[in-house]
């Protein structure tokens, strides 16, 4: 079964600050530029560490053999393994190769965000 973590624990994995795990769930809005190549996008939340003045994306990629494609700015969970990669700017990152990815129903506004001062 996979680990429900949020994409801050997922991104939190590439600077070892979680441990690594087989398979994780995730959740977040879903973003394909139309020049990503097929089953790539990212998956994203925002990120408040006091009001929405200061909100920052924390952004995942995610690559599916399934080519799904979903409206940008839909929620989707993804469930998969994490590898760790760093990208051509030298920067450490997660990847989630998804082995299933499905739309969800729009969280309610206050589960909407992360905030890692509360640990969420």
């Amino acid at each position: 079964p996979a680990t429900e973590m949020n994409l801050l624990q997922v991104n939190n994995m590439a600077n070892g600050k979680a441990s690594p795990t087989p398979c994780v769930a995730t959740s977040g809005m879903y973003y394909r530029d139309h020049k990503a190549p097929g089953g790539a996008f990212v998956l994203f939340r925002y990120v408040l560490s006091c009001c929405a003045a200061d909100a920052q994306p924390v952004m995942i990629p995610v690559r599916t053999q399934t080519h799904e494609v979903f409206t940008n700015d839909t929620w989707v969970r993804v469930e998969g393994t994490v590898s760790i990669f760093t990208n051509a700017r030298g920067i450490v990152i997660p990847l989630v190769e998804a082995t299933r990815t499905q739309c969800i129903p729009v969280p309610p506004r206050n589960e909407q965000y992360l905030y890692p001062m509360m640990g969420w």
